[in-house]
């Protein structure tokens, strides 16, 4: 009996045994397979990770790809506005050798030995008068280069775009030579006028045509029309980089259109931007009097104005601005005089 006993306790002892033995196997089990889930875990995060980073990495080589072709066509519209800007100046570098040349073996004339009045001569040669045209149709971009942006022109349409705009503006240069001279009646001088209009009319028509946009049309009369302050305003802009506050297009626009409106809106006197207005009568000393007291209200109204959207150091450098442009009216007023024969 004793015996049984001993035989069934150590039975018992075994099953408990490998009971425990089975406890510690599933719980070892239960470790391996946590330790399981934690690795897959981790390697799961690390590969979204590596995505991550790689995706990042493949935008970022895409923009830099992307960045250097933009720069790459920088590149090439700048060179070849260099190219275009070494064509022009030398056309401009030969048409005046050739009217150089011709003012030399013509006899000499009689100017009472006034040097402007000798230019104004000169500027009948048509050498001169085709080296003056070819440096001014270079400045096209200067003119108009902001508006092919905005309009988005590029390659072969922005060249097209500047063919058409510099048939107008070589219209309006002969014009100018032609009031220049001083020697038109006044039914000439009104014929001049009226074929100028005709010609831009017809130009209007073709640009039209070819922007096939009103939008993008009427951007361009209302950039025609206030071309004159965009050049203005393009003089100054160093002086408002150098005060460390550049306009922003929106500012720039607000201040043309503060200029233009200033200019044919309030104005008492001939708009000497026009060629038809370059006549003896206007560039006389007391015509001169009056535009440049003109010159004053508008800068001053302009001024008042334009500091609802301009910095205080924005308004002082359109001041200074005002104060340069008022001195160079001044002596072009006086030149003019001198051109002309204005009394």
């Amino acid at each position: 009996m004793k015996k049984l006993f001993l035989s069934v306790a150590g039975l018992a002892v075994l099953c408990g045994s490998f009971g425990a033995g089975f406890s510690w196997r599933d719980q070892e089990q239960a470790e391996v397979r946590q330790k399981a889930a934690l690795a897959a875990s981790a390697a799961g995060k690390l590969q979204e990770t590596l995505e991550a980073s790689l995706a990042a990495l493949t935008k970022e080589r895409d923009e830099a790809r992307e960045q250097g072709e933009k720069l790459g066509g920088q590149l090439k519209e700048l060179v070849k506005k260099f190219a275009e800007s070494e064509a022009n100046a030398a056309k401009a570098a030969a048409a005046l050798a050739r009217a150089t040349a011709q003012a030399k073996a013509q006899p000499a004339q009689a100017t009472s030995g006034n040097p402007m009045k000798s230019m104004a001569e000169m500027m009948k040669t048509p050498g001169m008068k085709d080296a003056v045209i070819q440096q001014n149709l270079g400045q096209v971009d200067m003119f108009y280069g902001k508006l092919c942006d905005r309009l988005q022109l590029d390659g072969p349409d922005k060249q097209d775009f500047k063919n058409l705009l510099t048939e107008r503006m070589r219209a309006e240069l002969e014009l100018s030579f032609q009031m220049m001279g001083g020697d038109l009646s006044p039914q000439q001088s009104a014929a001049a006028v009226e074929e100028l209009k005709k010609a831009n009319a017809a130009n209007d028509q073709k640009i039209r045509a070819f922007l096939n946009n009103e939008t993008d049309y009427q951007a361009f009369q209302t950039w025609e029309k206030t071309k004159s302050d965009r050049m203005i305003l393009n003089m100054g802009m160093p002086a408002f980089a150098g005060a460390g506050e550049p306009l922003t297009v929106a500012q720039e626009d607000q201040l043309v259109a503060a200029m233009s409106a200033a200019r044919t809106q309030t104005s008492t006197v001939p708009d000497m931007s026009k060629p038809e207005n370059l006549t003896a009568s206007n560039l006389g000393p007391q015509m001169a009097e009056k535009i440049l007291a003109d010159y004053d209200a508008q800068a001053a109204k302009v001024a008042a104005g334009a500091a609802a959207y301009l910095s205080p150091g924005q308004v002082e450098a359109l001041k200074a601005l005002q104060k340069q442009q008022r001195a160079l009216q001044e002596m072009g007023l006086k030149m003019g005089a001198t051109m002309v024969g204005g009394k």
